[in-house]
């Protein structure tokens, strides 16, 4: 793992926290972990709560200096003795020298890993309940941090995922915790870290979408607007994705217009630098289409109806039948289409609508909270044909 030097400042310190910064300093500029593990022997007091609140002091004032590096770089200090506290320094040091997990642990977590691709491809509720019993087994006995790590980021997206399947609050808060352990387990500095940050964004999108909370959607856009990674990293589009949905839904909660056109444009982005197939670039078109309808109703600019219809109409076709995503999105087409006949007065437009709203309702089902809304839906477009 990268280690940086990073350098508290002691000056206006007296006495003892001035010595117990000098310590900090020297745990965390060590050149191994071996070193840091000796230091922390000498002097238990850099895991004691003294010297936490002393790097939280420090953190809070970088930060508020916009001094992002050094804030983080004392944040990933402060989780590592934090958790020497909790777990005992032995434990934890085992886990930050260790490489890697015997082959059955990482055989498990690819079997986990495959769960979930099936989820997102057939959108079978089983499949996803055995990712994250998967997962989390890795996580109960992994050793090395680039395992439990990983399996962490991935738990918190299968919670995510089950979040939106069940309108269950409980797992977006599960999410949250585990993507926050991930992210604070990784210095910064390593190219897997914007990932988890990332991911952590789009945990606290979800809660704010299942609960209504105005916090939880501050912060995300707060941690993805500060989540940027160069052009060339493939991360660069999840991340678009997910500011454009974190910024769209505070459009939809202040409706404030600004948020909307910023929303839009970074779907386009994404849409451009996304390979064109699979759950992603679907999502990001989806994302895009809703969105230029929104501008649509409010301005009343043809092409912003005519790039909704085109957007929604490549999204339908990559999202698999089974998809729990599926039947959303067919409703989005359906009603753009609608939007475009009363503009244009196109019969075309309106038998695909009927054709697209059955479909919906169809493939909702007959239990779910939005199959009410979609079988309405027809009716509304029966009307008016």
């Amino acid at each position: 793992m990268i280690r940086r030097r990073t350098t508290l400042r002691t000056s206006g310190r007296r006495g003892p926290d001035r010595r117990l910064a000098g310590r900090l300093d020297r745990f965390m500029a060590a050149p191994t972990w071996d070193r840091s593990f000796r230091l922390l022997e000498r002097h238990p007091e850099l895991a004691g709560e003294r010297a936490e609140a002393l790097l939280g002091e420090l953190i809070e004032s970088a930060r508020s200096r916009g001094d992002r590096e050094s804030a983080d770089q004392w944040d990933y200090y402060r989780t590592v003795l934090r958790r020497c506290r909790a777990l005992g320094r032995d434990r934890v040091f085992q886990e930050l020298t260790s490489d890697e997990d015997d082959d059955s642990l990482i055989a498990l977590a690819g079997e986990a890993a495959g769960a979930y691709r099936r989820y997102e491809t057939h959108g079978n509720i089983g499949d996803i309940e055995a990712a994250i019993r998967g997962f989390q087994a890795v996580i109960d006995r992994a050793v090395a941090i680039p395992t439990r790590v990983t399996a962490l980021s991935n738990l918190g997206l299968a919670l995510i995922a089950r979040a939106g399947y069940l309108g269950s609050p409980g797992d977006a808060d599960h999410a949250i915790a585990v993507l926050e352990e991930a992210a604070g387990l990784t210095p910064p500095g390593e190219p897997e870290r914007s990932s988890y940050v990332i991911n952590l964004g789009m945990a606290l999108l979800s809660r704010h979408e299942l609960g209504g909370d105005a916090r939880s959607l501050d912060r995300a856009i707060t941690i993805l607007t500060g989540a940027g990674a160069p052009a060339a990293d493939d991360r660069t589009p999840v991340l678009l994705l997910n500011l454009g949905s974190a910024l769209y839904a505070r459009f939809r909660r202040d409706g404030a217009g600004e948020d909307l056109d910023r929303a839009i444009q970074r779907f386009a982005d994404a849409a451009r630098l996304i390979p064109p197939s699979g759950a992603e670039h679907a999502r990001t078109l989806n994302n895009l289409g809703v969105a230029l309808s929104d501008r649509y109703q409010r301005t009343g600019d043809r092409r912003d109806l005519d790039g909704a219809v085109t957007a929604l109409e490549q999204a339908v076709p990559l999202t698999p039948p089974a998809s729990p995503e599926r039947p959303a999105r067919l409703g989005h087409l359906a009603g753009v289409l609608v939007d475009r006949y009363d503009r244009s007065g196109s019969r075309d437009d309106l038998d695909r609508a009927v054709a697209l709203a059955a479909e919906a309702a169809e493939a909702t089902p007959a239990g779910s909270a939005e199959r009410p809304a979609r079988d309405a839906a027809i009716g509304t477009i029966l009307v008016a044909r």
